[in-house]
């Protein structure tokens, strides 16, 4: 039996936490047993006790990536920075004696801002996997990272084929996120009803952690524009914001609804999308820039819905233009208003286009076939 140890950065059970539980539950006890570590405290601590699963911190990860921001040597950055060389040893120090210990087989981490895990690895002898998420933030720190990463990696890991570009191809192989259907979906939490939603409305959704910093930068603000101008052509339909984080974000949305706040519903952040999902028509992803492969797609195509989304990279690997979804031009809310109007227009592309939606996930992003693949990769080494 092989001892894992995955690194990850929150405790939170949202975005990558989710895929890491994912492959934890899934994966083959028999075979590997498996130990976390994590830089904060959260719900995902609960969890991991009824697994009874062995769990470490590490606060170093959590430094580092408040440090992923565009270039600016201001005194907050620097001192961070300057924290995080101070801490590097004593944590690299800290992550041998455990490898040591609990006699560790292989380290798979999960974010690429832990380097003093992989620094560690490298250090006692430990065969190093490396699962890349997220799209390097154009700053100082990116270059110092993919640095390391390719240096300590015995595997890499993308989890798109736009990411396996930044990193050594002899290292490197990409396996998509996999996904399970919900088992059940509360539908008592929410629904069309308890929204004031009418029955023949077409229900648009979009969602992600939304702080007043990323509004524009995942195309809320755009999404309110293409919403209005639909509204104002006499449109019958309905607009869900899900994923506010603060009375401060809640504000700012209001700002610009003005008179329309009667056609949108501004849902807090929540853990359990999928009920949300459920009752909606559309998903609309809407960001300006590439970023990691998000779950949004996925859980939208695991419950047969059609996605409208921007045209940035990796979206091309899963929405194929007029099959699965729609494509519109990043950053342009006039051309995502035209999509969101064309299927305004044809509803029943709703239905078609969802459910060839939910037969392309299945295909690329079954969890059991992808922790398969992952099994082959830690028996590999």
């Amino acid at each position: 039996m092989k001892r894992i140890l995955f690194a990850n950065l929150v405790a939170e059970t949202s975005g990558s936490v989710k895929s890491l539980i994912d492959i934890i539950e899934k994966i083959d006890k028999d075979k590997f047993e498996v130990f976390i570590v994590i830089t904060r405290h959260g719900d995902l601590e609960g969890k991991l006790k009824k697994l009874a699963i062995k769990f470490f911190y590490s606060r170093l990860g959590q430094i580092l990536n408040t440090s992923q921001t565009p270039v600016n040597f201001d005194f907050r950055s620097m001192k961070m920075m300057i924290y995080f060389l101070i801490r590097l040893p004593y944590d690299v120090y800290y992550f041998t004696r455990i490898f040591r210990k609990y006699s560790i087989d292989i380290v798979y981490i999960n974010v690429t801002s832990l380097l003093s895990v992989g620094i560690a690895a490298k250090i006692c002898n430990v065969p190093v996997i490396w699962q890349i998420r997220e799209v390097f933030p154009k700053n100082y720190i990116r270059y110092f990272q993919k640095f390391i990463i390719n240096m300590c990696s015995t595997k890499i890991i993308t989890s798109t084929k736009l990411l396996s570009k930044e990193f050594l191809q002899i290292k490197n192989e990409t396996i998509y996120v996999g996904i399970t259907e919900p088992a059940h979906i509360n539908q008592n939490i929410i629904s069309r009803t308890k929204l004031g939603i009418d029955k023949e409305a077409t229900v648009f959704l979009i969602y992600g952690n939304l702080t007043k910093n990323q509004l524009k930068v995942k195309g809320i603000y755009d999404f309110i524009m293409a919403s209005k101008y639909l509204l104002k052509k006499g449109y019958l339909a309905y607009f869900i914001i899900m994923g506010i984080t603060n009375e401060e974000v809640e504000f700012e949305i209001k700002k610009i609804l003005e008179n329309y706040i009667e056609n949108f519903s501004l849902l807090e952040r929540t853990r359990d999308v999928y009920p949300v999902i459920n009752l909606s028509d559309v998903i609309v992803a809407a960001h300006h820039e590439a970023e990691s492969f998000g779950r949004t797609l996925i859980e939208a195509g695991i419950k047969e819905k059609v996605v409208i989304s921007s045209n940035i990279k990796p979206v091309d690997e899963i929405i194929i233009d007029n099959y699965n979804g729609l494509l519109f031009e990043a950053k342009n809310y006039i051309d995502l208003s035209s999509r969101m109007e064309f299927l305004l227009m044809h509803k029943n592309l709703i239905v078609e286009y969802g459910h060839n939606n939910y037969k392309v996930v299945k295909e690329k992003f079954d969890l059991v076939k992808n922790v398969k693949l992952l099994e082959k990769v830690y028996e590999s080494i």
